[in-house]
């Protein structure tokens, strides 16, 4: 109706100049995409109400990232695990289909040293092959179990994953600091870099990164960005058994995505928290997920996809999936 009164009104001219001229007043040219036309222009020269509609394809992906919660390969896990159990066999296909994924090791791989504590997970001398075999290239080693059997059986734990071409984060290096980032190089010629930090257990030195050590971190974080077209920080946090976000947390994930982390992922909670959405300083949404519960259990994988033509997240959704043995 409003088109047709408007046309109604208007004086007819037979100057195609004229035409010419309005158009391209009301016509946004975009750099050979479709001009964006105003729907009134649209209106008063079509004789016809209906519209052609261009449906825009999603976004390429260069890259699709996969992160887990907690790994527990000990206790009765690890008797399963003896018993040729693969307790990665349920999802197998999201992580080895992924172009990067990693988790945190709440256990240790070695035979060295010796626990007085209650809960101490010592996983099996094959657990580094299973991990690999799984499809995954980092673990994240700052945690609240990291030292269950001391330094040395820490040492020997990341050997072994270094042997198997899995890369430990958040753990001190004679030649790096703990909070170092490590970087791999994705789909596209892209290129990550991952952190892991821990916000519980006893303080262990230079040994795994603290989150209280904002410094390290801070500079730690500003070489990732330097280098990478996104920057991940595994992060051990909050309170066991519990789906409430603290307000530590919150405020830990605001100084992460503010000092450039682009993805927050969280453990230790055992239970799935929120998956929330940061705006950090230079108004860039973040991702932060709080808690994931453990792999070997019923839990979510979070899925992020990697723009192709930016440096940026495309998406983010849960993959949902299961194990096959609990610990």
């Amino acid at each position: 109706m409003f088109g047709a009164s408007r046309r109604a009104s208007r004086p007819r001219s037979n100057s195609s100049s004229s035409r010419g001229q309005r158009n391209r007043k009301s016509c946004a040219p975009l750099a050979g995409a479709p001009e964006i036309v105003a729907l009134g222009e649209l209106l008063r020269e079509r004789r016809k109400n209906r519209f052609d509609l261009l449906r825009v394809p999603p976004p390429k992906t260069a890259a699709t990232l996969v992160f887990g919660g907690d790994v527990i390969l000990g206790r009765s896990c690890a008797a399963k695990i003896g018993n040729g159990i693969d307790p990665f066999v349920g999802i197998r296909a999201v992580l080895v289909g992924a172009s990067f994924a990693a988790t945190n090791l709440e256990c240790t791989i070695s035979n060295l040293g010796y626990s007085t504590q209650r809960y101490a997970f010592r996983a099996p001398a094959r657990s580094a092959q299973l991990l690999r075999a799984a499809g995954f290239q980092a673990m994240g080693l700052a945690n609240n179990h990291a030292l269950d059997f001391g330094t040395a059986a820490l040492r020997d734990c990341a050997a072994s994953l270094s042997g198997e071409k899995i890369e430990p984060v958040g753990l001190g290096t004679p030649t790096g600091n703990a909070c170092a980032p490590s970087f791999f190089s994705v789909r596209d010629r892209k290129k990550i870099a991952v952190l892991a930090i821990s916000d519980v257990g006893p303080a262990a030195g230079s040994e795994i990164a603290a989150a209280s050590d904002r410094v390290c971190l801070s500079g730690a974080i500003a070489s990732a960005r330097s280098r990478a077209s996104l920057v991940g920080c595994m992060v051990h946090w909050g309170i066991e058994n519990t789906a409430n976000i603290t307000d530590e947390q919150r405020e830990l994930a605001r100084w992460l995505v503010d000092h450039g982390v682009d993805l927050v992922v969280g453990s230790h909670p055992h239970r799935v928290q929120p998956l929330e959405l940061e705006i950090g300083v230079n108004q860039n949404g973040k991702v932060s997920s709080a808690s994931l519960i453990p792999l070997i259990l019923e839990t979510g994988l979070p899925r992020m996809d990697l723009a192709a033509d930016k440096t940026d997240l495309g998406s983010a959704e849960g993959v949902p999936s299961s194990a096959a043995v609990t610990p």
